[in-house]
C-alpha cells in the first residue's frame, strides 16, 4: 500500500540535483501489500534498495540495512516517520553519516502500541537526529514542548508535484468517473454532490465522526442530493458499514476500497472531506488543490494552514471536537453553493502552486541538507 510519505518522496526525487537512492524498509508481515512502494519506485525508475524485516525491532535487519549503507557510504539519510528512523539511527552507530528524520504526525496514531512508538521515536531518537522535521506548526509546537532543541527542528510543510487541472479539464474527469461509477452500479445522479474521503480506515481518520455528521445533514436537509465516496481500506471497514446503515445513510456511502489511482479520481469530488481527528499534512489535501477541489477538513495538524490564508479560503475548516449539528451546517452550506466551491478550489490550487508544490518541498529539504 502506497502512503503518504511515499508519495511525497516519489514526486521529489527526480526535482533533487543530487542523486538519490530509495531505501525501503519491507516488513514481511505485511505480505506483498509491504511490497508495493518498493515495485512502483523501481517501475518509476528510482534507485531502489530494500531490506525485509521480520518484526517491530529485527536485529539482523539492522545489520542487513546496516550493510547497504555501508555498501552506498551516502553523505545524508533522510528517514520518514518512526521505523526508518529507528533502523536508521541504530544503523548508523559509530559512523559520520548525517541522518535527518521528518515527523509526519505527532497525534495521529492508530492505537496505543503506536502511540507508545512514537513517543520513544519523539524523546529517544529524534534528539539523536541531524535535523528534524516537522510538517505543521502544530507539530513543531509539541515536539518543541517535550523538550526538543529547536535548534535540531525545522518546519518544512509537506509539497507534491502536480498539473493545475483547469475547469474543463476537471469537468470533463467529473462526467467520465459518473458514468464509469454508474455502469458499475453506484447510485451517483447527474445532480448529486460528490463527497470523497481518501484514507485508511482507522479510527483517528473520522470516518465515524463524518457519518454522524451526514445523518444530522440528512435531517437539516432531507431534500439536498449528495452522495459519499469512501477511498480506503482498513481494519474497521465492517463496523463503518453497519454504522451507516443504523445511522440510514447507507444508500448515500459507497465504498470504492483502496484505490492507487486515488489522485486522479479526486478531480471527479465536488469536495473532498478530510475529518481526522489528528494529522500531519495530508498529501491527499494537496492532490485536491492541484485539482482544484475544495476540503472540507478537522483543524488538526498542517490542514488549517494549507486551507485558511488571510482572506482567501480553500475550504471549510471546523473545530474537530464540534458538535455534528454545527459541523452539518457548515456542510450543507457549501453543497448548497457551488460557485463558492469553486472559488475555494480555485483559492487552493493557487495555494498549493505557490506554496506546496514538490519544487517548494525540495528546495526547501536542500537548504536543511546545507545547514547540516
Amino acid at each position: 500500500m502506497i502512503s503518504g510519505p511515499e508519495l511525497l518522496v516519489f514526486s521529489a526525487i527526480p526535482l533533487f540535483r543530487e542523486q538519490h537512492v530509495l531505501v525501503f524498509i519491507v516488513e514481511t508481515r505485511l505480505g506483498e501489500k509491504g511490497k508495493e512502494p518498493v515495485e512502483r519506485a523501481r517501475a518509476m525508475g528510482f534507485r531502489v534498495e530494500s531490506v525485509e524485516i521480520s518484526g517491530r525491532l529485527d536485529i539482523s535487519g539492522i545489520g542487513r540495512l546496516r550493510g547497504v549503507l555501508q555498501w552506498l557510504d551516502p553523505r545524508i539519510i533522510h528517514c520518514h516517520d518512526v521505523k526508518a528512523s529507528t533502523y536508521s539511527w541504530l544503523a548508523s552507530r559509530g559512523k559520520s553519516w548525517k541522518i535527518v528524520s521528518t515527523h509526519h504526525g505527532v497525534l495521529g496514531r492508530p492505537d496505543w502500541k503506536s502511540r507508545i512508538y512514537e513517543r520513544i521515536y519523539s524523546w529517544f531518537i529524534l534528539p539523536r537526529m541531524n535535523m528534524c522535521i516537522a510538517v505543521s506548526r502544530e507539530d513543531e509546537a509539541i515536539l518543541k514542548g517535550r523538550g526538543l532543541n529547536p535548534q535540531l527542528l525545522s518546519y518544512v510543510p509537506n509539497g507534491v508535484s502536480g498539473k493545475r487541472l483547469s475547469p474543463a479539464e476537471r469537468n470533463s474527469v467529473r462526467g467520465a468517473c459518473r458514468a464509469l461509477w454508474k455502469s458499475q452500479g453506484l447510485s451517483v445522479d447527474d445532480g448529486d454532490s460528490i463527497i470523497g474521503v481518501v484514507g485508511r480506515l482507522s479510527p483517528e481518520k473520522g470516518h465515524s465522526y463524518l457519518f454522524r455528521v451526514a445523518s444530522e445533514l440528512r435531517k437539516q436537509e432531507p431534500s439536498l442530493p449528495w452522495k459519499i465516496l469512501i477511498l480506503g481500506s482498513g481494519k474497521i471497514e465492517k463496523n463503518l458499514r453497519k454504522e451507516t446503515q443504523e445511522l440510514g445513510i447507507g444508500d448515500h456511502v459507497h465504498w470504492l476500497g483502496y484505490r492507487p489511482d486515488a489522485a486522479r479520481l479526486i478531480p471527479a469530488f465536488d469536495l473532498l472531506a478530510i475529518p481526522s481527528q489528528a494529522e500531519g499534512l495530508p498529501i491527499v489535501a494537496l492532490e485536491a488543490g492541484w485539482a482544484g477541489v475544495p476540503v472540507f477538513a478537522s483543524n488538526v495538524g498542517g490542514l488549517p494552514e494549507l486551507v485558511s490564508s488571510g482572506r482567501f479560503s480553500g475550504g471549510v475548516i471546523f473545530p474537530k471536537e464540534q458538535e455534528h449539528v454545527h459541523t452539518a451546517k457548515s456542510l450543507a452550506w457549501i453543497l448548497r453553493n457551488p460557485q463558492e466551491r469553486e472559488k475555494m478550489g480555485n483559492h487552493l490550487q493557487d495555494r498549493v502552486a505557490a506554496s506546496y508544490s514538490g519544487e517548494c518541498w525540495v528546495r526547501q529539504m536542500e537548504e536543511v541538507y546545507r545547514t547540516i
